[in-house]
């Protein structure tokens, strides 16, 4: 392998990230070497060289986007390290790592469907205690779940098919570790598997940055496994996403738990044909007029109602509008001009709003 300066520095920022892909800037193309390029010549269709003995493969820098979108829609963590140097200068060219993408941290309007939520979670294991840490930086929820007694890990299982999860943390060694897989492998096709050995940040620190005191989880298992999925989610967006500021917990008790052969073979969000949500119930159901209202009854329709209280008062809205038909009419009127106003506030937040989305804002 040759070991020329540029090539010791791509091999030095490899090794800080063995698992992802690292597209690596060189004038105007970004180049992938030794195994990296044939993964990206094989799953982007690209055509493989050779430099002494170094097998490389590249695209177009300004085209750099679409590709990291498909290897990210097929699992794979990427890694941009960008020219931050004058390529001029004498010597070599300085470089650094300046974004980091993963299945499930992806904020592109071309990779996230409107109508479905794109949920990173992890998954730790103390004693007989599991905990389920998840979000969707794109809407900025985050939320987290408690599982003991004997059957807790299908209870993982149940909640993990349920969010469809597009990348999966796991804290150390888990018990159930090879069943999780085979049920990774089996469910949730193209999800990528990051595990995680240690975690020496400050918990309380982390929390506090984004929910209130009385918001905090009173499990310190539960505290710790919420940090390690922000602190994971800040080292690979790199911004501070001050939008995520409220903690929700999965509470079994509040909902019926639907399990994937009842989800499935039910065809309530997914169709046993193709997986889409053509001829399903969701699909009979949905007259929502916002991508936030379609995922919202999306959730509903996954995690039914069981206490009656609750139910009596969903039902009583639905009589609301069924019975007012002008109310009902205007509302939908209205509703049609909202756009993704959660998606929208973390494009601000991270800084990739454009002008459409600021109208957008505006109206």
């Amino acid at each position: 392998m040759a070991t020329t300066p540029m090539m010791e520095q791509y091999l030095e920022l490899k090794k800080q990230y063995p698992d992802a892909l690292l597209f690596f800037q060189l004038g105007d193309f970004y180049e992938m070497f030794n195994e990296d390029a044939q993964t990206g010549a094989k799953e982007l269709g690209l055509t493989m060289t050779h430099r002494q003995d170094t097998p490389m493969c590249g695209m177009p820098h300004h085209a750099g986007d679409t590709y990291v979108q498909k290897l990210v829609n097929k699992g794979y963590k990427v890694v941009i390290v960008d020219q931050i140097g004058d390529p001029k200068c004498k010597g070599l060219t300085e470089r650094k790592i300046t974004k980091i993408v993963t299945p499930g941290t992806i904020l592109t309007d071309d990779t996230i469907s409107n109508v479905n939520n794109n949920y990173i979670v992890l998954v730790a294991e103390s004693k007989n205690e599991l905990v389920l840490a998840g979000a969707d930086i794109s809407t900025g929820e985050c939320f987290y779940g408690l599982y003991d007694g004997e059957n807790r890990e299908q209870m993982i299982f149940d909640e993990l098919y349920r969010l469809m999860a597009a990348e999966i943390l796991i804290v150390g060694k888990l018990s159930f570790q090879k069943n999780l897989t085979r049920f990774i492998s089996i469910k949730l096709s193209n999800c990528l598997v990051t595990n995680i050995e240690t975690f020496n940040e400050d918990v309380t620190k982390i929390l506090s940055e984004h929910f209130n005191e009385d918001n905090l989880p009173t499990s310190d298992f539960a505290a710790q496994s919420v940090a390690i999925l922000l602190n994971y989610i800040h080292q690979t967006v790199r911004t501070e996403l001050k939008h995520m500021s409220k903690l929700t917990r999965l509470d079994v008790s509040d909902h019926l738990i639907l399990d994937p052969t009842a989800l499935k073979n039910l065809e309530i969000t997914r169709s046993l044909k193709d997986g889409s949500k053509k001829d399903t119930l969701f699909h009979v159901l949905d007259f929502t007029q916002t991508p936030m209202g379609t995922r919202l009854l999306r959730r509903w329709l996954e995690s039914p109602l069981i206490d009656a209280a609750a139910i009596e008062r969903r039902l009583d809205s639905v009589t609301e509008f069924f019975n007012n038909f002008s109310l009902r009419s205007n509302v939908r009127d209205d509703l049609k001009d909202i756009h993704d106003f959660e998606r929208l506030m973390t494009k601000i937040e991270i800084g990739t709003a454009n002008a459409v989305d600021l109208i957008a804002l505006k109206t």
